[in-house]
């Protein structure tokens, strides 16, 4: 039942295919040639197109179906077709030629006639061997008489004569094939040919698939002997070709022509010849395959399509909908076939369903012209086949890839259901695109450099991250656009293993080498022609500048300097740079500015022209610069260093001043010593040398002395000048340094040097001399440089002081001169007497001359010496010394009597036990007698007297009381007596305060006494203060939960002290408490000296208190003269 299914189907098929039979057209490849026969001479010529031909009864006899009767071989299902009726020899084609106006007859191959004829008309041709014609589709013969022209042609062609096409199954009536099948050729080789060896010839058949012809396009044919090798057999001129074709399953074979060609020659044309078949061959299941249909996939304005066989050739196109969700791709179904096709359903890979529609035409012929190469020939076969239209048409979503299942099933077919496979391909995220510069997100700029700029070359990295991506070697419409050379592409790097999400890493470089300004520009597309905007990476510029800097010049505005190298107005220094990539910021910049004193002002950065740029330095302040100066460009390319040699900047002039190591002038311009003057210059640019000193103008001044000591540091600079000669000196300094600059003229005011004492010279009276009668003294005081006030004279006696008046001053040269007067002559007046004449001159020179002489018109004269005097004068003493009086007469003493007064008690001394005496005389025999009183005579406190007494030979008697020289004082040895009542070493006080009494007494007189507790005065009282209160202070100790110390100090009158001290005092409320848990420790405190004997001395001071207050107040003894 299955196989009447089948038959029926074939021969639906067939009846098609017999309808298109009907319509085969013959392609002529050659030049047709009537023969005896009727059959067609073919000959082919390379150079000649094959064009249709034959006779206008051969083209009826092809428009009309062949009929043949039912014979035993047709029900054996075998075909024959006679194609060319046995020949009984070759065709010749004969050619007779005239020559000396006789006729030339035929003959056979043998030629024939006399040998001998060369000069006759030939009868019997002798013929040569054969030789091809140069298109080598002929023989051709010639006489062997050279004077013959007879000659023969013989065609070469094979002529195919028998083809016979058997199969296991056919349709009847109609030249249609199933399954395994047979066709079998016979070719003739005629004439000389067959002779030949028939390997020279082949056979072929032009065949086409007409099982995958879907389309009206032109096709193709092929050789059948391509896909199946036919067997060979024969002799004698007679080959057979078979061939058993047994197509695979779904393929139908339709058998244009058999060609036979005779091979003559490489190197000239062939002979061929070809047989018309009009038959097919194909398997049993060949309908249903033929059966298909073809699909395309395209958008609506007709910019992309999709057909099925660029997915089968993997030649995918992917699609975008640019962002246009709406948007819907037209899906055409299109299967041209000789049989309909209903598509029942079209889903998507979710199962939902798609809907679609049907757009029908009718069933129809459509000429198909077939192309075909064989024996190395164009060869076409027009051929019409039978087809019905069968189009479906849906709409597809854009939003996604996907994959659509169309269910169909064929007529006549009714218990299969076929399915078609159909996918889209939509992508519409454009590709992620990431730009690196060096291996950095941006062009960060070589180490150092300004952002975006390099001194080095640049790898610009695209990476693309994109499932459908074309990955060609460059990448188009990507490039890293330059200012100063072409687009540099990117070129294809690495290529990723495919991501979890399908995404694949593309890689491409772009190196970057010539200097100039870069950035990124374009973008990347993938298949479905998703683009990245511009705008979605970063498109930064950078830069390649591998040039250094320039440093074209420094260059000054004032040039005028002097030596060498100083200028005393400020100078501005211009730096210029030539750089395209110059960056202002001065961190690009260095400035070594080497300054001693002064600093520059460093300006900013200006662009003074294209790719040139400027900077000044100002040098106003003084001081001493140098610099160097070098640059870094954005790329940090290093410019070569440029230095400007050391120079001075000096607008101040020298500060000239004048110091004096004596300045002790008297009267404002003299000095008595040697002056040296020092010049001082002050100024970091000049010498001492320079300096210029010149004598004041004033009249009357010395010359100066030479000019010594120069001396030079950085800034100071000193010039000495000795004025060690008495004389008047003035001059004047200015100096001028190494940059012009004068200073201020100094003039140093006139001034004296004198170091010469004035010259005192008495007369009228001898030094050391004793003197009766009148006494005139005269000084006379010389001096350049004197002034009156400047001179004292006194006369004073050792007993009666100072001698106002008597004296008369007068004028001499260089000089004064001064007169005393003679001493009355009274009794009172003999004394010892200094004549003392002090003169200091102008510049503070000072003489002195002092005489000593007496006056003793009336005997002795007594003169105590300076540590008595002083003794006497102070009054109080504290230890015992000597008491030393000198006697002075004119005359040896004859008497002599020392006593000593004690308390109103006289005590008259014994000399050598008591006192010592020693006589002087002196030239003039005047005595000077010491007495030595010795200091054992004043061992107790009290007051004491000494009276000296004496008689000299001239009965003058006299005593040292009587002359104006007592000697009186009061010995006070003993320190006052002080006693402490209330608190002593140690003393606990439990109680808020203690209150302690202190009383002070002394026998002379106690003048201050003070309390101190714990360091700080506690109380302080003078002598009028204790006499008032009876010489006793109470005092209080405040309490303090720590130890006290308290100390007293008391003087007496004559300066003798008497310290106490009482330590580690507790005065608290928790005194015991205190003690007795050992909160506090005892610090020992100062001992005063006698305090070791404080309770005696309270008992001697207690007595003296008793004794109704004696000794609180002073007592001294007033002097009366």
């Amino acid at each position: 039942m299955g196989n009447n299914k089948i038959l029926c189907a074939t021969k639906r098929v067939v009846a098609a295919v017999m309808l298109s039979a009907l319509l085969f057209s013959t392609s002529e490849i050659g030049v047709l040639a009537e023969t005896q026969n009727g059959q067609e001479d073919i000959v082919v010529d390379k150079d000649v197109q094959p064009e249709e031909q034959g006779t206008e009864e051969e083209k009826t006899v092809e428009e009309e179906p062949k009929t043949q009767e039912n014979t035993e071989e047709e029900k054996q299902q075998t075909f024959t077709v006679d194609a060319v009726p046995e020949s009984s020899g070759a065709d010749l084609n004969e050619s007779k030629v005239e020559k000396s106006g006789q006729e030339t007859g035929g003959n056979d191959d043998n030629g024939g006639g006399d040998d001998n004829q060369d000069d006759k008309v030939c009868t019997n041709h002798k013929l040569a061997e054969p030789v091809y014609s140069d298109d080598g589709t002929k023989l051709i013969y010639k006489c062997q008489n050279e004077n013959c022209d007879y000659t023969k042609e013989e065609s070469t062609k094979p002529v195919i004569t028998k083809v016979e096409v058997k199969g296991e199954e056919a349709e009847e009536q109609e030249k249609i094939f199933h399954s395994k099948t047979t066709i079998k050729a016979t070719v003739q080789v005629e004439g000389y040919a067959k002779d030949k060896n028939l390997d020279n010839v082949d056979v072929d058949i032009c065949a086409y698939d007409y099982s995958d012809e879907t389309s009206t396009d032109n096709q193709s044919g092929f050789s059948l002997n391509s896909i199946c090798t036919p067997e060979r057999s024969g002799a004698n001129g007679t080959l057979t070709v078979t061939w058993t074709l047994e197509p695979e399953e779904g393929k139908m074979y339709s058998l244009g022509y058999v060609v036979a060609v005779n091979k003559i020659n490489d190197n000239v044309s062939i002979a061929a010849d070809k047989y018309e078949l009009n038959d097919i061959v194909g398997n049993a299941d060949a309908a249903k395959e033929n059966s298909k249909f073809k699909y395309t996939i395209s958008s609506s304005d007709g910019t992309y399509t999709l057909t099925e066989q660029d997915v089968k050739d993997n030649e995918i196109k992917w699609y975008s909908n640019n962002g246009n969700s709406e948007d819907k791709l037209n899906l055409k179904i299109e299967g041209k076939a000789n049989t309909k096709i209903q598509v029942n359903s079209i889903k998507d890979g979710q199962e939902q369903a798609i809907e679609f529609k049907r757009k029908d035409g009718n069933g129809r012929f459509e000429k198909r012209q077939i192309t075909f190469s064989i024996f190395g020939f164009e060869w076409t076969w027009d051929i019409n086949v039978w087809v019905v239209d069968n189009i479906y048409e849906a709409k597809l979503p854009t939003d996604s890839s996907n994959t659509y299942t169309v269910s169909y099933t064929i007529e006549g077919d009714k218990t299969n259901t076929y399915t078609k496979t159909i996918k889209t391909f939509i992508d519409n995220e454009p590709p992620k695109l990431e730009i690196t510069y060096n291996n950095q997100p941006a062009p960060a700029g070589s180490e150092g450099a300004e952002v975006g700029f390099y001194n080095n070359d640049v790898t610009v990295v695209a990476k693309i991250t994109e499932a459908n991506f074309d990955a060609v070697d460059v990448l188009p419409g990507l490039t890293v656009v330059g200012n100063s050379t072409e687009e540099i592409p990117f070129e294809k790097k690495t290529v990723s293993e495919p991501l979890e999400n399908g995404d694949i890493v593309y890689t491409y470089e772009a190196k970057v080498s010539a200097e100039g300004d870069y950035h990124v520009a374009g973008c990347v597309t993938d298949k479905a022609g998703n683009s990245n905007k511009e705008d979605s990476f970063d498109q930064a510029n950078f830069t390649i500048d591998k040039t250094a800097p320039v440093v074209a010049e420094i260059t000054f505005d004032n040039n005028e300097g002097k030596n060498g190298k100083f200028y005393k107005v400020a100078r501005t220094a211009t730096i210029k740079i030539q750089e395209k990539n110059f960056s202002t910021d001065d961190k690009f910049t260095s400035l070594e500015i080497t300054s001693s004193g002064g600093k520059a002002e460093i300006g900013a950065w200006q662009q003074a022209g294209e790719d040139t740029y400027t900077k000044t330095v100002k040098f106003s302040e003084d001081g001493t610069y140098s610099f160097k100066f070098s640059c870094k460009d954005k790329a940090t390319n290093v410019s070569e260093t440029k230095s400007v040699n050391e120079f001075v900047i000096d607008t101040k002039a020298p500060e000239v001043s004048v110091e004096f190591d004596n300045n002790s002038a008297q009267n404002g311009k003299y000095f008595n010593s040697a002056r040296t003057a020092k010049i001082k210059i002050k100024d970091p640019n000049a010498k001492a040398s320079q300096a210029v000193i010149t004598k004041s103008s004033e009249e009357g001044l010395n010359e100066l002395p030479e000019i010594s000591g120069y001396y030079d540091s950085d800034q100071d600079h000193e010039v000495t000048i000795k004025f060690e000669k008495d004389g008047s000196y003035g001059f004047k300094v200015s100096c001028e340094d190494l940059a012009g600059n004068v200073s201020d003229a100094y003039t140093c005011s006139s001034f004296v040097i004198d170091t010469t004492v004035p010259v005192i010279d008495i007369t009228g009276v001898e030094n050391m001399s004793a003197n009766k009668g009148a006494v005139e003294p005269l000084i006379s005081v010389t001096d350049k440089n004197l002034e009156e006030k400047s001179l004292e004279v006194t006369l004073t006696g050792s007993n009666n002081g100072l001698v106002n008046g008597g004296m008369t001053m007068t004028t001499i040269a260089d000089g004064y001169q001064i007169k005393v007067s003679d001493i009355a002559h009274e009794k009172d007046k003999d004394d010892l007497y200094t004549l003392n004449a002090v003169i200091t001159d102008l510049a503070g020179n000072k003489s002195e001359r002092k005489i000593e002489y007496s006056v003793n018109r009336f005997g002795s004269v007594y003169v105590l010496s300076q540590a008595t005097k002083s003794m006497v004068d102070g009054y109080y003493v504290t230890s015992p010394q000597d008491v030393v009086i000198t006697e002075i007469n004119v005359d040896s003493l004859t008497y002599k009597e020392v006593s000593v007064g004690f308390e109103g008690n006289v005590k008259t001394l014994s000399e050598g036990r008591g006192y010592t005496t020693s006589d002087l005389v002196n030239d003039r025999g005047w005595h000077s007698i010491s007495y030595v009183v010795g200091k054992n005579n004043f061992n107790n406190d009290g007051i004491y007297n000494v009276t000296v007494f004496s008689e000299d030979r001239a009965t003058n008697k006299q005593s040292n009381q009587s002359k104006d020289a007592e000697i009186e004082f009061l010995m006070d040895m003993t320190a006052p007596s002080v006693v402490v009542s209330g608190i002593e070493d140690n003393g606990t006080y439990e109680e808020a305060n203690h209150d302690f009494s202190v009383n002070a007494t002394d026998t002379i007189g106690v003048s201050a006494m003070t309390i101190t507790l714990n360091g700080e005065e506690l109380g302080s009282y003078t002598s009028e203060e204790l006499a008032e209160s009876g010489g006793t202070k109470t005092l209080t100790i405040p309490e303090k939960e720590d130890l006290q110390n308290i100390e007293i100090t008391c003087s007496d009158v004559a300066g003798n002290v008497t310290n106490l001290s009482y330590n580690n005092l507790l005065v608290s409320q928790k005194a015991e408490e205190l003690r007795d848990n050992e909160i506090i420790s005892e610090v020992p405190g100062p001992k005063a000296a006698g305090a070791a004997l404080p309770i005696a001395i309270a008992a001697v001071a207690s007595v003296g208190a008793a004794g109704a207050g004696v000794g609180v107040f002073a007592f001294k003894k007033i002097k009366t003269r």
